[in-house]
């Protein structure tokens, strides 16, 4: 009878859920359920009332044996206790019972039985990430990352949409005057539209979410920096916080960016500010070497850098000035800087076209038969070094806690990064293909952790800005049913070397490049229930000539040889060649 009801409760209220959303979450603050959304608040209370039942029915159970053991020869007192003893065990099963089929039901819709604020569950099952598809799908990245710990008190927050952005659904205020490529006549502001935006201590949410934050936008609306007035967290003690994305966020063209649920994720702030200065740990094309003029300069610094500092065009005679690439004595060259890989690299496409690619697209390049520099400004210092002064926008590069670079590595802030190279006159259309044995899960690999990071080696370098959701999806698909559940991804690179070590310096000389793809936890198969993943790899990524992954090589099913793609067959899946895209 009591699963029954549970049951019953569960489904009734489930058509209601969205509606019943914020009153629900003001309930559950009052009651101590605060944290989640209206299924997991319902899931809760739904654990604790059985949890008090079962204490009933152990208390019930221990009187029992009390009487029976106090009943001094009382034929009818042991009676009396044989019967409650009986019933109390009768009542418990039926409560563990009633307890394991609510949270199959929860489960099986896709909302973690009892569980966290960030959808992981209490009980030591994998449960779906509530609010989490959309990082892979509308989001390509977001700093912190998800559950990250240890963040600094002074770390900005930042958001990356695949698409751009209406700016005045996320910062009050601003105006683009229906012209979002013409920048000259916006109304620029800097204020938080706390209506879609809310950053808050998950714990006390009822507190409400920081009322003063100043917002920022990168100049092709996709990312977006929101620094709060105040140091986030304790000096004392850690501190959870919840980002929450709200749907009346919209797109440039004025459409909804979530079509579906909003987007939240939570972080971890430590006790300490960060007062370290970024450097640089790789630049391409490598120091003094000669390559063909479609190569792309690509930075990578040793930490995240703040978007708004690193990014931006570059015309014939004015704009964006705080990485500059420029032939020997002569004016910056035309181009956009794109940020990229958590934060860390940033690529400069040119503005001159200059041909096709491996797949017929659109090519640009350096200027050619040329020696040319780039040069990586540090920002102003402040009064407290190595934090910047706070003159926006900057006038060099900053991490996302606001210190200037240490160009020359000599662990003070405030020097600028250079180096130099020549280009040919040629064009180079080689495009990259995945290394031998260079996909993690295996093809076909089988008992995979939950968790584990999916990693691809690819036998290039890769052009830093392709490498994200476009170009990489993360599928997966239940057997029994047919249909996917909600599941969040990221990928970032690392360069490797001739010898297959991480870049972490400038002493190293970047080979190749590694991908990796983070994830939410995927779900355990099971006798009834069969979870496939999959990822797919498409034309969008480049190397760093520009050149598309095509055809799709990869590993042969066998793991010993390359997929035998061609015109007719070219596409690789699950290690063999195929003429039509890849499916489960």
């Amino acid at each position: 009878m009591i699963a029954a009801l549970l049951i019953l409760g569960a489904f009734f209220l489930l058509p209601h859920a969205a509606f019943a959303q914020d009153a629900g979450s003001q309930v559950a603050t009052s009651a101590g359920f605060a944290g989640g959304n209206l299924l997991t608040i319902i899931g809760r209370i739904i654990r604790v009332f059985m949890s008090f039942l079962g204490v009933v029915a152990l208390l019930i159970i221990l009187y029992a044996g009390w009487l029976w053991m106090t009943a001094g020869g009382d034929d009818k007192r042991v009676e009396r206790a044989k019967l409650m003893m009986r019933n109390g065990v009768v009542g418990l099963i039926i409560i563990l019972s009633a307890y394991a089929i609510v949270a199959f039901v929860f489960n099986r819709l896709g909302f973690g039985f009892g569980s966290n604020a960030d959808g992981s569950s209490n009980n030591g099952q994998p449960s779906i990430e509530r609010l989490s598809g959309a990082l892979g799908s509308v989001i390509e990245d977001h700093y912190p990352a998800r559950n990250a710990v240890d963040v600094p008190r002074n770390a900005r927050i930042m958001v990356t949409f695949r698409q751009a952005v209406d700016p005045a659904s996320i910062i009050e205020g601003y105006d683009i005057k229906g012209t979002p490529v013409v920048a000259t006549d916006d109304v620029v502001t800097d204020v938080l539209n706390v209506s879609n935006v809310k950053i808050y201590a998950t714990a006390d949410k009822a507190a409400g979410a920081l009322a003063t934050v100043k917002a920022y936008v990168t100049p092709d609306f996709r990312t977006f920096v929101f620094d709060p007035a105040e140091y986030l967290g304790s000096a004392t003690a850690n501190v959870n916080y919840t980002v929450a994305l709200g749907t009346g966020i919209k797109l440039i063209d004025g459409t909804k960016a979530f079509t579906r649920d909003s987007y939240a994720w939570t972080f971890t702030t430590s006790t300490l500010l960060d007062l370290s200065a970024p450097t640089v740990v790789a630049a391409l094309p490598a120091t003094n070497g000669t390559f063909d003029r479609n190569i792309l300069a690509q930075i990578t610094f040793s930490e995240a850098i703040d978007p708004t500092s690193a990014t931006g065009k570059r015309l014939a005679d004015s704009g964006f000035d705080n990485i500059t690439t420029s032939v020997a004595n002569g004016a910056p060259t035309a181009g956009e800087y794109v940020i990229s890989n958590a934060y860390r690299t940033v690529t400069f496409v040119p503005a001159e076209t200059c041909g096709t690619n491996s797949c017929g697209e659109t090519l640009y390049c350096l200027p050619p038969s040329s020696s040319l520099g780039v040069t990586v400004k540090a920002a102003p210092l402040g009064t407290e070094p190595p934090q910047a002064a706070v003159v926006l926008p900057y006038a060099g590069i900053v991490d996302v806690s606001g210190n200037s670079l240490d160009g020359n590595r000599d662990g003070t802030a405030g020097d600028n990064f250079s180096y130099a190279f020549k280009t040919t006159g040629a064009i180079n259309t080689l495009g990259p293909k995945i290394a031998a044995d260079g996909v993690s899960p295996r093809i076909e690999e089988g008992s995979v952790s939950l968790d584990r990071v999916i990693t691809v080696a690819m036998d290039d370098v890769l052009m830093s800005s392709s490498v994200g959701a476009d170009a990489i999806t993360l599928a997966n698909k239940s057997q029994k049913t047919g249909g996917a559940h909600e599941q969040w991804y990221r990928s970032t690179s690392n360069l490797l070397d001739a010898a297959g070590v991480v870049v972490t310096s400038l002493a190293q000389v970047p080979v190749s490049t590694r991908i990796s793809i983070d994830h939410g936890t995927m779900l355990a198969s099971s006798p009834t229930e069969r979870f496939d993943y999959g990822m797919f790899l498409n034309q969008k990524l480049r190397n760093q000539y520009q050149n598309c992954y095509v055809p799709a090589e990869g590993p042969g099913a066998d793991e010993n040889g390359m997929c035998a793609v061609g015109e007719t067959s070219p596409n690789c899946c699950q290690g063999q060649p195929s003429a039509n895209g890849c499916q489960f």
